[in-house]
């Protein structure tokens, strides 16, 4: 199923196409990790949107509260989404 424009990508969604960890890493600085995909759906639901994920996983960043927009953090990112969704 390709992505669809306007529509978010959902943890069922990606786990539908084999993932069982997810890959995640910050956007500007080293946090990084692995979280298991049946965790996720265990703690928030197949149904939360990775925009939301994506800000709830950044929730607890040091850098959030910066007054530097340069040294702001802006959140993590999925890289393996970008190869799972890509269209044809």
């Amino acid at each position: 199923m390709p992505a669809v424009p306007g529509h978010s990508i959902l943890p069922g969604e990606v786990a539908a196409r084999g993932v069982t960890m997810l890959d995640i890493a910050c956007e500007q600085c080293d946090r990084r990790g692995r979280l298991q995909m049946a965790r996720l759906f265990a703690e928030h639901g197949p149904a939360m949107t990775m925009p939301a994920l994506r800000a709830l996983l950044a929730a607890d960043c040091p850098r959030r509260a910066a007054t530097s927009i340069v040294e702001q953090c802006h959140g993590v990112h999925f890289s393996q989404l970008s190869a799972l969704f890509r269209p044809p």
